[in-house]
């Protein structure tokens, strides 16, 4: 059986693979959960105060980098299954699914470290600051572009003409 030009066993083990990912990402934030507290509860091991922040910030951002790419992945997967249902017969889902996905992810990795800037206790308000300042220029600056973007894309849902 065909679907939309991919052998169903090929696509059915592609799914399966990105879920099998999605699995490893689950085990491994188990494994250093389960690990952290098993080294910080136990009284085999003394570490002074420093050596306890050490390895709480470690923890941390090993915690937030296994979370942000087990959503990563998530969302690879959700984008992945609507490239594969409307892909074949949209051409706006054809041409505008990578931008979209591209940049959520981005702005999750961008989360991430903010997240893990925050859990080593560094202050991000400025550069927050500066973040929105540089969007807002960059937004200023871009308007013809996304105007005529915004024009390109009413022509193309208009289907007043087919593109081949």
């Amino acid at each position: 059986m065909v679907y939309y030009g991919l052998n169903l066993y090929m696509l059915l083990k592609t799914r399966l693979s990105h879920l099998w990912y999605l699995f490893w990402w689950m085990i491994i934030l188990s494994f250093v959960s389960v690990f952290y507290h098993t080294v910080l509860g136990s009284n085999m091991f003394h570490f002074t105060p420093e050596a306890r922040t050490y390895i709480d910030n470690l923890y941390k951002t090993t915690f937030w980098l296994i979370v942000t790419a087990l959503v990563a992945s998530a969302i690879n997967i959700v984008f992945r299954e609507i490239k594969y249902i409307f892909g074949a017969d949209h051409l706006i889902i054809r041409k505008f699914l990578p931008t979209l996905r591209f940049t959520t992810l981005l702005l999750i990795w961008i989360i991430w470290w903010f997240l893990i800037l925050e859990s080593l206790h560094i202050n991000t308000d400025g550069l927050l600051a500066w973040a929105w300042i540089g969007w807002a220029l960059f937004a200023i600056a871009s308007r013809d572009i996304i105007a005529n973007l915004l024009g390109s894309l009413s022509i193309i849902l208009s289907k007043m003409f087919e593109i081949h």
